[in-house]
């Protein structure tokens, strides 16, 4: 897994780097450093960038403007930061978390424990965690029946029927979920596992069945590795 800190001050980029490799799983992740928002757009189109610690404060660069220029990237930010007034923002554009200046080893633990929550790195991931108001609430993967497009955000539908929203797009959400997940049509990634049969209508439509009676449309693009993955259950 890439990691980039863009920190403008190089000791505090150093001392960023040693806290994210005092952690458990820190010592896994390949580190670059950047001290500008232009510097940083160039290593993203040379790198596959998966973390970005962000400082906010570039000499006369916002870093939210790195936020907003490149937001098709999929990848994962945690703001490191001294303006804590700016934390609702921030969890508006999506990040992680906001992890405050000075920083210390026991936050930057925590903020790290959330991204290996939310990736793939961590074979265990069990849950999904989402920002409601300014709490931060747990959602367990195996309660969610299928998500969807919500704007730029994804609503998450539960097995209670409740449904909640994801600040990150489906494009971004489907790298954070379980292999038993998958994208079904370009409006809907379902739960494999709740399945019940698969459809094939001449005219090359296609519908999945859910275990509650749900029909959702299948992709033609997306048919026949559905429907493989659906025999193999």
């Amino acid at each position: 897994m890439n990691a980039l800190i863009l920190e403008d001050e190089r000791s505090s980029a150093i001392r960023l780097a040693k806290l994210i490799v005092n952690h458990e799983n820190g010592k896994n992740l390949q580190l670059y450093f950047s001290e500008s928002i232009s510097e940083t757009e160039k290593i993203f189109t040379e790198k596959t960038i998966d973390l970005l610690f962000l400082d906010l404060q570039l000499n006369s660069e916002d870093g939210f403007d790195l936020l907003k220029r490149i937001v098709s990237e999929s990848f994962y930010t945690v703001i490191v930061s001294a303006f804590t007034d700016r934390a609702i923002e921030a969890y508006n554009y999506g990040v992680l978390d906001f992890v405050p200046k000075p920083v210390f080893q026991e936050r930057v633990n925590q903020a790290l424990d959330r991204v290996f929550v939310n990736t793939r790195l961590d074979s265990k991931t069990k849950v999904l965690i989402i920002k409601n108001r300014s709490v931060l609430e747990t959602i367990k993967v195996e309660h969610i029946v299928y998500l969807q497009p919500a704007g730029r955000y994804t609503e998450i539908v539960l097995d209670t029927g409740k449904k909640k929203l994801h600040s990150l797009p489906l494009e971004k959400i489907i790298k954070i979920l379980p292999d038993n997940f998958e994208r079904v049509h370009r409006s809907y990634i379902v739960n494999l596992d709740l399945i019940k049969k698969v459809f094939s209508y001449t005219g090359t439509k296609y519908e999945i069945e859910l275990n509650d009676g749900l029909i959702l449309p299948m992709g033609r693009s997306y048919a026949k590795k559905i429907k493989l993955l659906f025999a193999n259950k």
